[in-house]
Protein backbone atom coordinates (compact mmCIF):
# COMPACT_ATOMS: atom_id res chain seq x y z
CA UNK A 1 0.00 0.00 0.00
CA UNK A 2 1.36 3.44 -0.89
CA UNK A 3 1.42 6.17 1.75
CA UNK A 4 -0.82 9.10 0.80
CA UNK A 5 0.62 12.40 1.99
CA UNK A 6 -1.72 15.33 2.59
CA UNK A 7 0.60 17.46 0.48
CA UNK A 8 2.41 15.53 -2.26
CA UNK A 9 6.02 14.96 -1.32
CA UNK A 10 7.93 15.29 -4.59
CA UNK A 11 11.21 16.85 -3.45
CA UNK A 12 13.50 15.90 -0.59
CA UNK A 13 13.04 18.20 2.41
CA UNK A 14 16.69 17.61 3.28
CA UNK A 15 18.54 18.30 0.04
CA UNK A 16 15.87 19.38 -2.47
CA UNK A 17 16.38 16.73 -5.16
CA UNK A 18 13.39 14.95 -6.76
CA UNK A 19 12.27 11.92 -4.79
CA UNK A 20 11.77 8.43 -6.12
CA UNK A 21 9.78 5.64 -4.46
CA UNK A 22 11.01 2.61 -2.53
CA UNK A 23 9.41 -0.22 -0.55
CA UNK A 24 10.11 0.17 3.18
CA UNK A 25 8.30 -1.86 5.83
CA UNK A 26 5.88 -3.18 3.22
CA UNK A 27 4.80 0.26 1.97
CA UNK A 28 5.83 2.41 -0.93
CA UNK A 29 7.47 5.53 0.47
CA UNK A 30 9.15 8.67 -0.92
CA UNK A 31 12.92 8.17 -0.94
CA UNK A 32 15.95 10.33 -1.73
CA UNK A 33 18.77 8.47 -3.46
CA UNK A 34 21.17 11.33 -2.69
CA UNK A 35 20.88 11.76 1.10
CA UNK A 36 18.86 8.67 2.07
CA UNK A 37 15.76 10.48 3.37
CA UNK A 38 12.68 8.23 3.64
CA UNK A 39 9.24 9.83 3.99
CA UNK A 40 7.03 8.40 6.72
CA UNK A 41 3.48 9.77 6.96
CA UNK A 42 3.02 10.20 10.69
CA UNK A 43 0.01 11.52 12.58
CA UNK A 44 -0.17 14.78 14.49
CA UNK A 45 -1.10 14.29 18.15
CA UNK A 46 -3.99 16.44 19.37
CA UNK A 47 -4.59 16.61 23.14
CA UNK A 48 -7.69 18.03 24.73
CA UNK A 49 -10.33 17.44 27.35
CA UNK A 50 -14.00 16.97 28.03
CA UNK A 51 -14.12 19.68 30.71
CA UNK A 52 -16.99 19.79 33.17
CA UNK A 53 -18.04 22.38 35.72
CA UNK A 54 -19.45 21.80 39.22
CA UNK A 55 -22.94 21.31 37.78
CA UNK A 56 -21.85 18.45 35.48
CA UNK A 57 -22.10 20.55 32.33
CA UNK A 58 -19.59 20.08 29.52
CA UNK A 59 -17.56 22.85 27.89
CA UNK A 60 -17.72 23.26 24.12
CA UNK A 61 -16.20 26.07 22.08
CA UNK A 62 -17.79 27.61 19.02
CA UNK A 63 -14.85 28.39 16.75
CA UNK A 64 -14.80 31.96 15.51
CA UNK A 65 -12.31 32.16 12.67
CA UNK A 66 -11.06 30.49 9.52
CA UNK A 67 -12.68 27.73 7.53
CA UNK A 68 -13.86 26.09 10.76
CA UNK A 69 -15.75 29.13 12.06
CA UNK A 70 -19.08 28.13 13.60
CA UNK A 71 -18.04 24.56 14.38
CA UNK A 72 -18.24 23.20 17.92
CA UNK A 73 -15.00 21.86 19.38
CA UNK A 74 -13.51 20.52 22.56
CA UNK A 75 -10.74 22.71 23.97
CA UNK A 76 -7.40 21.30 22.93
CA UNK A 77 -4.61 21.50 20.40
CA UNK A 78 -1.42 19.99 19.08
CA UNK A 79 1.18 18.43 21.33
CA UNK A 80 4.53 20.24 21.47
CA UNK A 81 7.66 18.06 21.39
CA UNK A 82 8.74 19.20 24.87
CA UNK A 83 5.56 18.27 26.75
CA UNK A 84 3.43 15.30 27.67
CA UNK A 85 -0.08 14.84 26.31
CA UNK A 86 -1.45 15.75 29.76
CA UNK A 87 0.59 18.97 29.83
CA UNK A 88 -0.60 19.83 26.32
CA UNK A 89 -4.25 19.30 27.27
CA UNK A 90 -3.95 21.53 30.35
CA UNK A 91 -2.00 24.19 28.42
CA UNK A 92 -4.43 24.24 25.49
CA UNK A 93 -7.52 24.46 27.71
CA UNK A 94 -5.93 27.42 29.49
CA UNK A 95 -4.80 29.15 26.30
CA UNK A 96 -8.13 28.72 24.55
CA UNK A 97 -10.55 29.39 27.40
CA UNK A 98 -8.81 31.06 30.36
CA UNK A 99 -9.77 28.12 32.57
CA UNK A 100 -7.41 25.99 34.62
CA UNK A 101 -8.34 22.34 34.51
CA UNK A 102 -7.60 19.36 36.71
CA UNK A 103 -7.37 16.22 34.58
CA UNK A 104 -9.12 13.28 36.27
CA UNK A 105 -8.58 10.50 33.76
CA UNK A 106 -8.19 9.45 30.15
CA UNK A 107 -11.46 9.32 28.22
CA UNK A 108 -9.97 7.78 25.08
CA UNK A 109 -7.66 7.87 22.11
CA UNK A 110 -9.39 8.55 18.80
CA UNK A 111 -7.97 7.73 15.37
CA UNK A 112 -9.07 6.63 11.90
CA UNK A 113 -7.08 5.48 8.88
CA UNK A 114 -6.39 8.40 6.57
CA UNK A 115 -7.01 11.01 9.27
CA UNK A 116 -3.78 12.93 9.97
CA UNK A 117 -4.75 13.49 13.63
CA UNK A 118 -4.62 11.18 16.62
CA UNK A 119 -6.74 12.63 19.42
CA UNK A 120 -5.93 12.03 23.08
CA UNK A 121 -8.96 13.15 25.10
CA UNK A 122 -8.90 13.47 28.88
CA UNK A 123 -11.62 14.03 31.44
CA UNK A 124 -11.18 17.31 33.26
CA UNK A 125 -12.83 19.52 35.84
CA UNK A 126 -12.61 23.28 36.14
CA UNK A 127 -10.07 24.07 38.88
CA UNK A 128 -9.78 27.85 38.47
CA UNK A 129 -9.69 30.78 36.10
CA UNK A 130 -12.58 32.42 34.30
CA UNK A 131 -14.10 31.51 30.97
CA UNK A 132 -13.13 34.29 28.57
CA UNK A 133 -16.10 35.48 26.48
CA UNK A 134 -13.95 35.70 23.33
CA UNK A 135 -13.14 31.97 23.65
CA UNK A 136 -16.53 31.02 22.20
CA UNK A 137 -16.86 28.64 25.13
CA UNK A 138 -20.14 27.64 26.70
CA UNK A 139 -21.15 24.97 29.19
CA UNK A 140 -23.94 22.60 28.17
CA UNK A 141 -25.95 20.14 30.21
CA UNK A 142 -26.02 16.71 28.55
CA UNK A 143 -29.53 17.47 27.24
CA UNK A 144 -28.38 20.77 25.70
CA UNK A 145 -25.40 19.47 23.69
CA UNK A 146 -25.82 20.78 20.12
CA UNK A 147 -25.81 17.38 18.39
CA UNK A 148 -26.74 19.00 15.08
CA UNK A 149 -23.24 20.50 15.16
CA UNK A 150 -21.43 21.04 13.07
CA UNK A 151 -18.57 19.56 15.06
CA UNK A 152 -15.01 20.53 14.24
CA UNK A 153 -13.86 16.91 13.89
CA UNK A 154 -15.56 13.50 14.01
CA UNK A 155 -13.74 12.76 17.30
CA UNK A 156 -15.58 15.60 19.12
CA UNK A 157 -18.91 13.82 18.77
CA UNK A 158 -17.31 10.44 19.47
CA UNK A 159 -15.71 11.75 22.69
CA UNK A 160 -18.95 13.36 23.84
CA UNK A 161 -20.93 10.17 23.22
CA UNK A 162 -18.33 8.13 25.07
CA UNK A 163 -18.41 10.62 27.97
CA UNK A 164 -22.19 10.18 28.14
CA UNK A 165 -21.86 6.39 28.05
CA UNK A 166 -23.51 6.18 24.63
CA UNK A 167 -20.45 4.88 22.88
CA UNK A 168 -17.44 2.82 23.57
CA UNK A 169 -13.93 2.93 22.28
CA UNK A 170 -13.68 0.68 19.27
CA UNK A 171 -10.47 -1.26 18.92
CA UNK A 172 -9.69 -1.95 15.28
CA UNK A 173 -9.43 -5.65 14.52
CA UNK A 174 -7.24 -7.03 11.78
Amino acid sequence: MAIRFTVPLNYCPGCGVPLSRVQVDGRERPWCGQCGYVGFHTALVWAGAVVTDGAGRVLLQRLGFGRRAGNWALPGGLLEADETAEEAARREVGEETGLQVQLTGLLGVFSRPGDPFLGVVYLGEVAGGELRPESGGRFFSPEEIPWSGPFDHWAVEAALRQWLGQGQTQVAQE
